[in-house]
């Protein structure tokens, strides 16, 4: 089983992840582990720029770091001119220790705390993307306070329903997220709410693994229809991030076809540039998660192959029912079905069930393809378990270890 597309193959029988060999890097780290590819990395920043060349306008891309906070990964991204999309103070702090300039970060999430928005503001950080009408009295009051004007821009709520899987569709009246076309246009009337802040764009974001783009185009074209409504000049229209990945090699919509959604939605009549905030389709496929057979065991109706990486490693397959394909670290003819599970005590703790897989002994790998995006980024310490490490394949071939 092999995946050229991602790097996955294998030379005399022993998988390869581009220009790494996996039981090489075992034998230097620990498992379980995450391994990163610059080449891979690389690979997707190229296809993201490439394809943005659609736009007409000024682009700026903000590399979401909640996918994956890693500090090489962001200076490598910083080095390539990206910008960054925060969620938090420990990312706002991480972007620019990365090396990212300030005027190239955006900030967004519902419960921005006082020292959250005072520290966006010191730091002269692009835009804080607002999303509700207490936040933008908030951020006025800090802003006047320290003496400065705070620039920000409304998150719109856009009310379409995402095809995604629910815990992260974002768009709906009914989440959390982002403001209603009346409630921005009531603020706007309000003039006590802006001596010191700045209107400067709009934002838009309606869920994250979008494998196609009707809801996205009817996000986008509502967010278009609102700035020329608003009226006057604005920076930038933020269209989000959210483009999925093909984790089974299902079909879904790629950066050209996503390029091409955007282009055909959006009227920047009196718009400067458009901003995206990837971070799946960019860091995903970057990036595989290791783990080492600890034996294997069969049971009544089931077979299993016990792994040392658990759901506190990578919680996708247990808190989403992700399907992450799966390779063994060497090809064997012998095939059988089963489920490659973790130690962790509940059974959930399951990274693929009745799977045709090949027949593996202790101490051998598997890879789960995919992994660098909301891999580590979401990992914790339960069951008291160390964090697995993160290691980092430059396009040489070099390793080292780039854990926090």
């Amino acid at each position: 089983m092999e995946r050229s597309d991602l790097g996955l193959t294998f030379k005399d029988n022993k998988l390869q992840f581009y220009n790494c060999e996996l039981q090489r890097v075992a034998s230097e780290f620990q498992t379980p582990f995450y391994l990163y590819s610059e080449v891979a990395l690389n690979k997707n920043i190229h296809a993201f720029n490439e394809a943005k060349k659609l736009i007409a306008h000024e682009t700026l891309v903000c590399f979401a770091l909640k996918s994956n906070p890693n500090r090489r990964l962001i200076k490598h991204l910083a080095n390539k001119g990206f910008g960054a999309d925060v969620v938090s103070q420990g990312e706002l702090l991480r972007a620019i220790d990365s090396g990212i300039p300030s005027n190239k970060i955006v900030f967004s999430g519902v419960g921005k705390q006082f020292s959250e928005i005072e520290l966006a503001i010191r730091k002269d950080i692009l835009s804080i993307n607002v999303e509700s009408l207490d936040e933008l009295q908030t951020i006025n009051e800090i802003a006047k306070g320290l003496d400065k004007v705070a620039r920000v821009a409304f998150r719109l709520n856009p009310n379409v329903n995402a095809l995604t899987h629910k815990h992260i569709s974002t768009g709906s009246k009914r989440h959390k997220f982002g403001m209603q076309r009346r409630e921005i246009l009531k603020a706007l009337e309000q003039k006590e709410l802006w001596t010191n802040c700045k209107l400067i764009g709009l934002s838009v974001h309606i869920g994250s693994q979008l494998k196609e783009l009707d809801a996205t185009k009817l996000a986008i074209k509502a967010t278009s229809n609102l700035a020329e409504e608003i009226g006057i000049e604005l920076d930038f229209i933020d269209v989000g991030g959210g483009l999925g990945v093909s984790y089974q090699g299902e079909e879904v919509a790629g950066v050209v076809d996503y390029m091409k959604a955007v282009s055909e939605s959006l009227s920047l009549k009196n718009v400067k540039r458009v901003i995206f905030e990837p971070g799946r389709v960019i860091a995903a496929s970057a990036g595989v998660f290791v783990t080492k057979v600890i034996r294997v065991k069969s049971c009544t109706m089931s077979n299993f192959i016990i792994v040392d990486g658990g759901m506190n490693d990578f919680i996708r397959p247990s808190l989403y029912g992700a399907k992450h394909m799966a390779f063994p670290s060497r090809n064997t003819k012998s095939l059988k079905e089963c489920s490659i599970v973790g130690p962790i005590c509940e059974t959930a703790d399951t990274f693929a069930e009745e799977l045709i897989f090949s027949e593996l002994e202790k101490g051998d790998l598997i890879a789960l393809a995919h992994a660098g995006a909301y891999g580590r980024s979401m990992s914790s310490n339960y069951n008291l378990r160390e964090l697995p490490k993160e290691i980092w394949c430059n396009k040489e071939g070099e390793l080292s270890d780039i854990s926090p």
